[in-house]
């Protein structure tokens, strides 16, 4: 049974991106050095980063205004490609996870059978053994010879022989063995394990805190912040509106 799609390859026409814009690095070297200072001392270096600044922002726009029409191009092929692309795999791809799974259940429910029987007949082995040193014990006892008849039934036991089931794993070429699965973990009590780090019986990285969350609250309540262990942190930074 063999599917095959036929799908056309995509063309896409070259942008000459490298090539445009080169005396913008001649811009940005000259400005990087009009800010290669540390803080600002007087009115003259304010206007002068100023003025970097607002450069800065006016050839950021003329470069954007050139290059992301380019990339919105791209990115709609690329969207379009991707999309036709998961349509396209999408139901193969769900063929796939659902025969991994059934494989690698069946063959692990396999496994444990196999250890069943083999712990089965490791103990069958065992009966036999005890059974068949008991009888040399007595044998010994009859003739006399109690102490070593003892002396077997002390001695350690030694399985020589190998103990191997009968049913076996089944084998597919090109499909790998599901080995003892995959373990992840699921968080079911936020709290309780906050509590256990806390503790210090689970290590810290098992949480992480929520910036995202934190830099909100530190936005809206600013300095009236005090959630322990968190620092409000300030920072200044002006925006710059080219013409």
């Amino acid at each position: 049974m063999e599917s095959v799609i036929d799908i056309a390859t995509p063309v896409f026409e070259e942008e000459n991106l490298e090539s445009y814009g080169a005396e913008y690095k001649d811009k940005a070297l000259v400005l990087q050095q009009a800010v290669a200072i540390e803080k600002i001392e007087n009115e003259g270096q304010f206007q002068q980063v100023a003025t970097a600044g607002l450069e800065a922002a006016a050839n950021i726009k003329a470069l954007e205004a050139y290059i992301n029409p380019i990339k919105e191009r791209a990115y709609a092929k690329w969207k379009r490609i991707t999309t036709v692309l998961s349509a396209k795999i999408g139901p193969f791809e769900k063929v796939k996870e659902k025969s991994g799974q059934l494989i690698g259940v069946y063959q692990y429910e396999i496994k444990q059978q196999r250890l069943r029987e083999e712990n089965a007949e490791r103990l069958r082995q065992a009966a036999e053994d005890e059974k068949t040193r008991a009888a040399q014990a007595e044998q010994l006892a009859k003739e006399g010879r109690i102490e070593d008849g003892v002396a077997l039934l002390e001695s350690p036991v030694v399985n020589v022989a190998p103990v191997m089931a009968t049913t076996q794993v089944p084998k597919a070429q090109g499909v790998t063995d599901s080995g003892e699965g995959i373990f992840s973990a699921e968080v079911t009590d936020l709290l309780a394990l906050v509590k256990a780090v806390a503790a210090g019986t689970v290590p810290i990285k098992a949480v992480e805190a929520n910036m995202k969350f934190l830099n909100a609250q530190a936005k809206s309540m600013e300095q009236l912040l005090a959630y322990p262990g968190v620092k409000v942190n300030r920072t200044f930074k002006s925006q710059f509106r080219p013409k």
